[in-house]
């Protein structure tokens, strides 16, 4: 039994399971999810599981350097200050180690990345760990877990530049609260792992600085840095300007340093924790709306991997959010416009103001898509403001079905730079959606429907076998909505015509009707295709090919010809030497196959004797030309002479008939042996040249 009565709107809802893959893009981006604003400021700790540097590796001591595997580090506060965000970021060399420890709690990636290097891995991932260490604040924290202690002795002693970029490591970044009122600052956190060496890697943070610098800094986490005076080329640059932390060697700033110590330690080994203060940058770009900072890294002869850098910059920044009050769900409709309420908020934590005349956009389905409506913001909000505003929208006409309202805030598309009208805090909470249906009634309609034969049709519950026009009056699933007219039933019959009979030749091939193409080889018996196809309505078509596969005709033929004549060929060519030719006729057997002829031609000449005896009996007596008598040659200028074999000229003659009676040979031997040479022309000028030679026997 089929119900084909549909006329609504099919639902799909797509459910899609994702697997943790690292990045090997080599990227380093910012993560807005780490980036928070106000009174803040950061720090970072950690610890290098190297027990030394690997480049001060010696063949008598590399056996004994093996990863400390549990390493501790202490957080300092100033004034216990209350932790706002903590992330706990983890590498080494290898592939990734998905599960660590801190303080005894077992940590799992959220974010990981990887790099390769002549076959060699390299890794990094990364876990929000903020309840962790708001619960433990300031103190000792231990680390263990990053077991990859064979990768240390897969390059034991083996490859010193392998044994070079071995390495495991941990650092802990901690965003805290500095407890002041005036402090507007923004944290920007940047992740990924990125492998470069002698080329310089770029990012850019902005912010609006207005009247503070002081205590501007960034932090940076890398591996595998050196104090190997040899290695130059290091720098780090800010807006053109290097920015320096008192410790880092000029030239060589990845020196297994961590600045953020206090005091400074110099043993993070093939690992570097690093502060930069960035406090006179900034000051050059107080009083700057969207003020941008360049943040440039430069390696130099080393191999470095970079893993994060997080700047710490003064930002006094709204941060605008937007809300559609209701879904939308307008029913059974023609009227295609609505009223859209909505509430936009300058956040609690936004640092400035919200200005009047932010625009406002609202599109259908997707952001850049069709834009339905734009407006603004009226009025100015304090950070912790709000406001709400009406607009009327209009779907398209002929729009029905599901829809979604997306209202942006601050929208970039038009203000002709990246971050919109006002840089905001954050710039990725701008959109809101809201979700809607419309439907309309329908009336008059005449709709064509089909079951196959035997089937049952069921409309308005009632069961119908036969064809007919049927009326109905009925609503729609989802809109509810009047539905009125007639259904003209069509019922297909199920097919299953006579055989079709068909031929080929051999090496050809057939497609059947359902595509599928075949090439038997000749047979006593034809072949038999059954095609089980869907007609009209998906009803069975049943269709029978008989088919017959015709050989190739082979043929063999052995003409002659007279010296001097042509032979025509079955194809249409000409020849006149003889041989053998095989010649393919297409279509030329009474199948319609193509038929292969043979051709062995031979070619009538003159004969000469291989021997002759002059002895009266009236048979062979002399050596002469011999000619068919189905091939009477006319020849001209002919000669043939005889030769003894020493080269003496015995006998010679221009007539074609005369004979050589054995004049002037050896008298003396029962058999002898000559030779001959004999020329002539044929009619189309064509000058034949032979030779041979003859046994006289006496």
């Amino acid at each position: 039994m089929r119900n084909y009565f549909n006329i609504l709107f099919l639902l799909l809802f797509t459910n899609v399971a994702y697997t943790q893959v690292c990045d090997s893009s080599g990227r380093i981006t910012e993560f807005v999810g780490h980036r928070i604003s106000g009174g803040v400021d950061f720090t970072i700790i950690g610890n290098s599981q190297n027990p030394f540097e690997n480049n001060d590796i010696s063949d008598a001591t590399c056996s004994s350097f093996s990863p400390v595997l549990t390493t501790t580090s202490q957080l300092v506060l100033p004034n216990n200050n209350p932790i706002l965000k903590a992330v706990l970021v983890w590498s080494g060399t290898g592939r990734l180690d998905n599960s660590v420890t801190l303080n005894g709690e077992t940590i799992t990636a959220e974010r990981c990345f990887s790099q390769i290097r002549e076959s060699v891995d390299y890794f990094s991932a990364s876990t929000d760990v903020t309840a962790l260490v708001q619960a433990s604040g300031a103190g000792t924290y231990t680390f263990s877990g990053l077991d990859n202690s064979a990768i240390y002795e897969q390059f034991r002693c083996s490859n010193a530049q392998r044994r070079s970029t071995v390495y495991g490591g941990w650092a802990l970044v901690v965003m805290y609260d500095t407890i002041d009122a005036d402090d507007d600052y923004t944290i920007y956190f940047y992740d990924g792992l990125r492998l470069f060496r002698q080329e310089t890697i770029e990012v850019i943070a902005q912010a609006n600085v207005y009247e503070k610098y002081e205590g501007s800094h960034v932090g940076l986490i890398s591996w595998e840095g050196d104090k190997d005076p040899r290695i130059i080329g290091d720098d780090i640059i800010l807006n053109n300007q290097r920015i320096s932390n008192g410790l880092d060697v000029a030239n060589n700033i990845f020196n297994g340093t961590n600045t953020f110590a206090d005091p400074p330690l110099t043993d993070f080994y093939n690992g570097d924790i690093d502060d930069f203060d960035a406090s006179d940058v900034v000051q050059s770009q107080l009083n700057t709306e969207g003020a941008q900072f360049r943040f440039q890294l430069t390696t130099g002869n080393d191999l470095i991997l970079l893993n994060n850098i997080v700047f710490r910059i003064p930002n006094e920044a709204p941060d605008a959010v937007i809300e559609l009050l209701e879904d939308y769900n307008l029913g059974c409709t023609t009227n295609k416009t609505f009223t859209v309420n909505y509430e936009y908020t300058n956040l609690e934590n936004a640092s400035n103001v919200l200005v009047a005349n932010t625009p406002i956009s609202f599109y259908l389905n997707e952001v850049g898509g069709e834009l339905l409506a734009t407006t603004a913001t009226t009025q100015r909000l304090a950070p912790g403001e709000s406001a709400t505003g009406s607009i009327n929208l209009t779907l398209p006409a002929d729009y029905i079905g599901e829809f979604e309202i997306i209202a942006y805030i601050d929208d970039p598309i038009d203000s002709g730079n990246e971050y919109g009208f006002v840089l905001e805090l954050l710039e990725d909470n701008n959109t809101y959606t809201a979700q809607g249906f419309i439907d309309q009634p329908y009336y008059g309609l005449e709709i064509e429907e089909g079951i196959c034969e035997g089937e049952v049709y069921v409309l308005d519950g009632r069961d119908i076998t036969t064809p007919g026009t049927y009326p109905f009056n009925l609503r729609t699933q989802l809109g509810g909505c009047d539905s009125t007219g007639v259904v003209n039933l069509i019922v297909q019959p199920v097919f299953n015509d006579p055989p079709i009979f068909s031929e080929i030749c051999e090496g050809d091939s057939f497609v059947l009707p359902d595509g599928e193409e075949v090439s038997p080889v000749p047979s006593h018996m034809p072949y038999t295709y059954v095609t089980n196809l869907l007609s009209r309505f998906n009803c069975d078509s049943i269709v029978t090919n008989v088919l017959t596969v015709n050989s190739i005709k082979y043929n063999t033929i052995q003409p002659q010809i007279c010296l001097g004549e042509n032979y025509v060929l079955p194809n249409g060519d000409t020849v006149s030497q003889e041989g053998k030719y095989v010649e393919t006729l297409v279509g030329a057997s009474a199948d319609g196959c193509d038929s292969i002829v043979t051709v062995q031609l031979g070619v009538i000449d003159i004969e000469y004797p291989n021997a002759f005896a002059p002895n009266d009996n009236g048979k062979n007596e002399g050596f002469k030309a011999l000619i068919s008598d189905d091939c009477p040659l006319e020849l001209e200028n002919y000669k043939l002479q005889i030769f003894d074999k020493w080269g003496q000229l015995l006998f010679t003659t221009t007539d074609v008939r005369e004979a050589w009676n054995g004049e002037n040979a050896e008298n003396n031997k029962l058999t002898n042996y000559y030779l001959w040479n004999a020329s002539y022309q044929l009619p189309d000028g064509t000058t034949i040249n032979r030779s041979g030679g003859v046994t006289l026997v006496r």
